[in-house]
């Protein structure tokens, strides 16, 4: 049962003492860290989207009691790393007690974001260890250097960012100057191609269909950076002389106004985007979104994913869920629960 008692400060040395205990116990000691796995140990999980529920839309991903433990509701439409991140803040909910310890259905505002904050401490700190992160840094410090960090740790371009500054190496506004220099010399390129092969690395991909990342400077041999594993071709939008695609790649809609940027039908952006942006395409920060040819997976100017890459991603996990469903990762049309952050 919950307590009466009151988060009064944010208990950020707590967090991160829970989250090093957490990975001992676990026995994780590098990353990245497998809390899509984790969370399971403390829950039953259960991944919802815009579809299921319009009222859970904006929602990243909470946490409540039940009569058997906790149920832990992720947001399946996150991006790639992003997803992690909520993946953690959530696990942080039951690992500090915040259940037990608070009624948070009778809690304010600012007591809720108290606990927020902790648990943001918390996954922080159990995704990008602070041992591990400082020692992994190569300098001086890039951006190919910054996305294989984030690579590395699977999070995001924004909670990498706070690492690095919540931590005293670089601060975020540094990091913000360095995409945009970076941006202004356009010193990268990409070419990909799509092959079919048999192995990656002593892997096997029975007649798969590998989509590969080509990075490379003009003074520097071309290295393999990252591949895309796809069972099935993908069909690349067409796009106009703009670089808009011609059909909307979620519904198929062909007709939009001359200035349009998203389809009416469903309000999907036209533009194969850079990721390396706010979540919100409307919202362009100085990272990078520039507009990229609609074959490319990575963007040309900065290497961050693009929205053709995420959503290829996308579809591939789509299919893999369908092919090989877990018992424990349950699709749920969401409820009114209030006991829940």
């Amino acid at each position: 049962m919950p307590t009466s008692r009151r988060p009064t400060q944010i208990r950020a040395e707590y967090a991160k003492e829970q989250a090093l205990i957490f990975l001992r116990e676990m026995g994780v000691d590098n990353p990245p860290v497998p809390v899509k796995q984790l969370i399971k140990k403390l829950g039953k999980l259960f991944l919802f989207d815009s579809k299921m529920n319009p009222e859970f839309a904006e929602d990243k991903g909470f946490s409540c009691t039940s009569e058997t433990g906790y149920n832990i509701y992720i947001n399946r439409d996150l991006p790639s790393g992003m997803d992690n991140f909520t993946y953690g803040h959530e696990m942080a909910h039951i690992v500090l007690n915040h259940h037990l310890e608070f009624d948070v259905e009778y809690l304010t505002d600012k007591e809720l974001w108290i606990l927020d904050r902790e648990a943001d401490i918390f996954s922080a700190n159990l995704l990008m260890q602070e041992s591990w992160f400082r020692s992994s840094i190569k300098f001086p410090l890039t951006v190919p250097e910054i996305g294989r960090l984030k690579n590395l740790y699977d999070v995001s371009w924004d909670a990498l960012s706070n690492r690095f500054d919540e931590l005293g190496i670089y601060a975020k506004e540094g990091i913000n100057n360095l995409f945009t220099e970076w941006k202004r010399k356009k010193e990268i390129s990409c070419n990909f191609t799509t092959i079919n092969i048999h192995s990656v690395d002593g892997i096997s991909y029975d007649n798969e269909m590998i989509i590969e990342s080509f990075h490379y400077k003009s003074t520097e041999e071309i290295t393999i950076e990252r591949c895309f594993n796809m069972s099935e071709p993908f069909l690349f939008p067409e796009i106009d002389e703009n670089m808009r695609f011609l059909k909307c790649p979620a519904c198929g809609n062909s007709v939009f106004s001359p200035c349009a940027s998203f389809c009416k039908k469903c309000g999907h952006y036209l533009y194969n985007i850079c990721t390396n942006v706010q979540s919100d395409p409307r919202e362009l920060n100085n990272l990078c979104g520039d507009k990229n040819v609609p074959d490319a997976l990575y963007c040309e100017y900065c290497g961050c994913i693009t929205a053709i890459g995420q959503y290829i991603q996308r579809l591939e996990n789509e299919r893999k869920r369908q092919i090989e469903p877990e018992d424990t990762e349950d699709e749920v049309l969401l409820g009114n629960y209030h006991t829940r952050f």
